[in-house]
C-alpha cells in the first residue's frame, strides 16, 4: 500500500468514524459547543443535522471518548426500533437491569430509578439517537415523553437527535410539534470551505504519522475540493484512491488530474449536500468550542487541533489583518485554530473580510476570550426571560448590517496572535461605533474601523424560547401571525398588525429577508424570525 511511501503508519482515510481523527473545522467546534451547551444547561433536547459525510457520527463518538464519569451515556445507533424497544434499549445501554415483570411502567420506573440517583450524584445522562431522521413518528414520540422525566427544577435525561436534513422536516410535522417545540438547542453541519478543507487533509495525514506535509500540488486542492463538495467522506474516499494511484505510478505528488481520476472512479460528484436555502438554523455558542464549559460539566474535552503531542501544519494564513493581542489565557482561552466561514445561513450572508495590513500588536479592554464573552452575554442580554430560559443563535452578519441589531450579541474577530481568535460582546450601535463591554462589563467604546479589521461575521446571541418553531407563512393567521407583524413595524417595515398573513406581510418579510440576506421567500422561517426578534428588539 502507500502509506510507507507518503511517511504514514496507517491508513489517514479509513471510512469507519474514529474520533482520533476527527478535525475541528469552525462549523465541528460550533456544533461540538451546541452538545456541550445543551448538556450541561439540561436543555433536554439537542438535534445536529448536517448532510451524508459531514461527520455528525464522529462527532458523537469525540464527545463518547472525552467524557469522564460525570456523565453516563446510552448511544442508539440503531434508528429502525419499534416504539416498544426503545425503553429496553436505553435501559440496557445505561447498564439498567431488566425489570422482573417486563412491563413498560416497570422500564420506566426503572430509568427513573436511575435517573434519579445519577442526578444526586452530580452526574448528568445523556441519551444519544443517531440517524435520528429515521426514527418512527412513534418512537420520536416515546423519546418526548422519557424527557418529561425531571424534578421540579431542570430535565433528569438530556437527548441528543442527530440525522440527515430531512429530521428537520419530520420534526415539523403537526403531529410531533410538541417535540419540535422542546428542542431549544439546534446546529446545522454544513461542508468544509477550501481552507478548511487543507487543514482537514492535513490534519488527518498527520495523525496517521505524516511529517512532511502533504504531498499536493496547487491544482490538486482545488480539484478535491471541487469534486468533493467539502463533504469529508467524500474527501476521504478521493484522497485515499489519489494516493494508491499515486502509489501504483511512482509518483511522489499528487496533482489535481490524479484526484478527478479518483473522483471519477468512487463517484464523487461534486455536488454539495449543504441544506437548501431556508434551512441554515442553531441555537448556538458558535466560533469555538467551549474548554471552560466542558471542564466545569466534567466532560474532560481536550483542547482541538493537537494529533498526540504532535503540532499539526495550519492551513495558509488569510490577508493578515493587524494583530490585536490576544486574551491572556485562562480556563476559556483556546489554541490556535483555522479560520473558517460558518455554515450557510438561510442563503449566504456577505461577512466583511479583515482588510489586509502589516501586522503589528495591539491591544483593547473589549477582545475578550471564550468563557469571559459568554459569561458577559447572558449578563448583559439577561432579557426579559432569564438566561436559563434562553437559547443560542448563531448567524453570521456584515458589520454594517449588525449595526441594525437592538440587543447585545457576540461577535468573534480573527486576526489575533497567540490564540489566532477573540470576541467582543457589543451592547448597541453608537454614530461612530459600537458600544461594546470589557473584561470587568464596563460599557466601552470601539470605532467600526477597529472591529472591522477583525470582523468574522459569525455572531451569537440570545433568544426566548417562545418563538415559533415552525414557520410562518402565508394564509397564517393567529398571534404568532400579530406578533410578527408587529415585530416587522418595529424594525421599520411597514405593515398593519392585523393577524392574517397576506400580501403585504409577505412583501415585507421578503424586504427584511433581502436586507439582511435571507433568501427572500417570504416565509417567516427559522432564521427570520430569530435575527428580526434581534432587529426589532421585540424579545
Amino acid at each position: 500500500m502507500y502509506y510507507s511511501r507518503f511517511g504514514l503508519s496507517e491508513n489517514p482515510f479509513g471510512a469507519t468514524p474514529n474520533p482520533r481523527y476527527l478535525y475541528f473545522s469552525r462549523g465541528h467546534r460550533e456544533a461540538m459547543d451546541h452538545l456541550i451547551y445543551g448538556i450541561r444547561e439540561r436543555k433536554g433536547f439537542i438535534m445536529i443535522t448536517g448532510g451524508v459525510g459531514t461527520g455528525k457520527t464522529t462527532l458523537l463518538r469525540s464527545l463518547l471518548s472525552d467524557a469522564d464519569d460525570t456523565m453516563k451515556t446510552a448511544l442508539i445507533l440503531n434508528p429502525f426500533l419499534a416504539e416498544d424497544d426503545l425503553l429496553p434499549a436505553v435501559c440496557a445501554e445505561f447498564g439498567i437491569p431488566a425489570p422482573e415483570d417486563g412491563s413498560r411502567r416497570a422500564w420506566l420506573s426503572a430509568l427513573n430509578d436511575f435517573l434519579i440517583t445519577t442526578h444526586a450524584g452530580g452526574r448528568t445522562a445523556v441519551l444519544l439517537l443517531d440517524e435520528a431522521q429515521n426514527l418512527s413518528r412513534e418512537v420520536l414520540e416515546e423519546a418526548r415523553i422519557l424527557s418529561n422525566l425531571e424534578t421540579d427544577r431542570e430535565k433528569l435525561l438530556q437527548i441528543v437527535l442527530t440525522g440527515q436534513e430531512e429530521l428537520v422536516h419530520l420534526l415539523a410535522r403537526p403531529e410531533l410539534r410538541q417535540l419540535n417545540e422542546r428542542v431549544v438547542v439546534r446546529y446545522h453541519l454544513g461542508p468544509l470551505d477550501s481552507e478548511d478543507l487543507r487543514a482537514y487533509v492535513q490534519h488527518r495525514m498527520a495523525v496517521a504519522g505524516n511529517r512532511g506535509g502533504v504531498p499536493f500540488s496547487r491544482d490538486a486542492w482545488k480539484a478535491l475540493h471541487s469534486v468533493s463538495a467539502g463533504i469529508p467522506r467524500r474527501i476521504n474516499a478521493v484522497c485515499d484512491r489519489a494516493f494508491l494511484a499515486a502509489y501504483s505510478r511512482n509518483r511522489d505528488k499528487v496533482n489535481g488530474g490524479l484526484i478527478r481520476e479518483a473522483a471519477r472512479e468512487v463517484g464523487a460528484t461534486g455536488v454539495s449536500s449543504a441544506p437548501a436555502a431556508g434551512w441554515r438554523f442553531s441555537f448556538t455558542l458558535a466560533a469555538a468550542l467551549v474548554l471552560a464549559l466542558a471542564l466545569s460539566f466534567g466532560l474532560g474535552i481536550w483542547a482541538r487541533g493537537r494529533t498526540d503531542g504532535q503540532a499539526i501544519p495550519a492551513p495558509s494564513a488569510r490577508a493578515a489583518a493587524p494583530a490585536l493581542q490576544a486574551p491572556s489565557p485562562s480556563a476559556g482561552a483556546l489554541p490556535a485554530s483555522p479560520q473558517a466561514a460558518s455554515t450557510a445561513n438561510e442563503s449566504a450572508t456577505g461577512a466583511e473580510k479583515p482588510a489586509s495590513a502589516p501586522a503589528q500588536k495591539a491591544s483593547a479592554s473589549w477582545l475578550l476570550n471564550n468563557a469571559q464573552s459568554l459569561d458577559l452575554l447572558y449578563k448583559a442580554d439577561s432579557g426579559p426571560q432569564a438566561a436559563s430560559k434562553a437559547g443560542l443563535f448563531s448567524f453570521n452578519l456584515d458589520i454594517s448590517r449588525a449595526r441594525r441589531l437592538k440587543r447585545p450579541f457576540r461577535a468573534a474577530l480573527s486576526g489575533m496572535e497567540g490564540t489566532g481568535e477573540g470576541f467582543a460582546v457589543v451592547t448597541g450601535a453608537t454614530p461612530t461605533g459600537f458600544s461594546v463591554l470589557s473584561a470587568d462589563g464596563s460599557p466601552t467604546a470601539a470605532e467600526t474601523a477597529d472591529l472591522a479589521r477583525y470582523w468574522t461575521g459569525a455572531l451569537v446571541w440570545l433568544v426566548p424560547e417562545g418563538l415559533p418553531g415552525a414557520p410562518v407563512q402565508a394564509g397564517s393567521r393567529g398571534p404568532e401571525v400579530t406578533r410578527l407583524q408587529q415585530s416587522l413595524a418595529l424594525a421599520g417595515y411597514e405593515v398593519a398588525a392585523d393577524g392574517l398573513y397576506g400580501r403585504r406581510t409577505g412583501e415585507a418579510v421578503r424586504r427584511f429577508q433581502a436586507d439582511f440576506g435571507i433568501s427572500p421567500d417570504g416565509t417567516a422561517g427559522y432564521d427570520t424570525l430569530r435575527v428580526l426578534s434581534k432587529v426589532s428588539g421585540a424579545e
